[in-house]
């Protein structure tokens, strides 16, 4: 068994605290292995259909790797606990799979995403299932969507016209696990009037995104999104929306070359 590769805790405020323990360790031709066991609590914490003190436990698992032209990175997580008099019992799922063509021009990858987290299916049984993303990165699901009762499949291709140069094109469908529950917003904000109403479907959208290394030390990445609304969002007063991010990174050592790699996150 190969020895664990780092163990981390973490532990923040009196009223909104994380705190746990995880460990990495590699598994021969599967790739990097990862788990972790987390505490969360969150004093006065709303959800649509429920509100009160949250107390979460979290477990989670990831294993991430590459082989030949095959790469892929799948974690799955589940969560118990109690909000207010509410049980918590709420799951979700990530995945990225790819195949590179090296041998063509420009080296294309072909990939697939697939996302899916919980959301309450029944708002008087006594239990929360509404997945709690917790601290999600901005740049996932395409800045618009939460990490909370949604299920996000997107294909996507890259392409590397040079080694310094990366363009990838994207599009992607979004839906609700339950109409139950709202469409929720980044970070894992409910859209009010979307809890209950009919429709599954959340939104589609397209995306283009470019990163680049220009010198040793400096990288730019480019996002270009078109996001069409699903019924439930228009009927609460959503708009379909066009976004464009541009970020610049810099770097005091010479070695910046991880920044052209294709974010199949976004």
């Amino acid at each position: 068994m190969a020895p664990v590769r780092s163990v981390h805790a973490y532990f923040s405020s009196r009223d909104l605290t994380f705190s746990g323990v995880r460990f990495e360790l590699p598994v021969p031709k599967l790739g990097d292995f990862s788990a972790y066991l987390a505490k969360f609590t969150h004093n006065g914490a709303v959800f649509t259909t429920a509100s009160g003190d949250e107390r979460r436990n979290v477990f989670d698992v990831r294993l991430a790797g590459a082989h030949r032209r095959m790469d892929w990175d799948g974690e799955a997580m589940h969560q118990t606990g109690s909000l207010g008099a509410q049980a918590i019992e709420a799951d979700a799922v990530g995945s990225s799979v790819g195949y590179t063509i090296d041998a063509a021009a420009w080296m294309p990858r072909i990939g697939l995403s697939f996302d899916a987290a919980t959301g309450d299916s029944d708002a008087h049984d006594g239990r929360l299932e509404t997945f709690n993303p917790l601290f999600p990165n901005g740049f996932y699901l395409a800045n618009y969507t939460g990490y909370s009762n949604v299920i996000h499949v997107k294909p996507s291709l890259s392409l590397q016209p040079r080694k310094t140069l990366r363009l990838t094109f994207a599009i992607a469908g979004q839906w609700r696990e339950t109409t139950s529950d709202a469409v929720y917003l980044f970070p894992a904000v409910p859209l009010v009037g979307t809890a209950g109403k009919s429709g599954l479907h959340t939104g589609t959208y397209l995306q283009t995104h470019a990163s680049a290394v220009l010198t040793p030390h400096v990288a730019l990445a480019l996002d270009a999104m078109y996001y069409t609304i699903g019924d439930a969002t228009r009927q609460a007063g959503g708009r379909n929306s066009t976004y464009v991010g541009l970020e610049i990174k810099y770097a005091l050592t010479a070695n910046i070359s991880d920044a052209v790699r294709t974010k199949e996150g976004s």
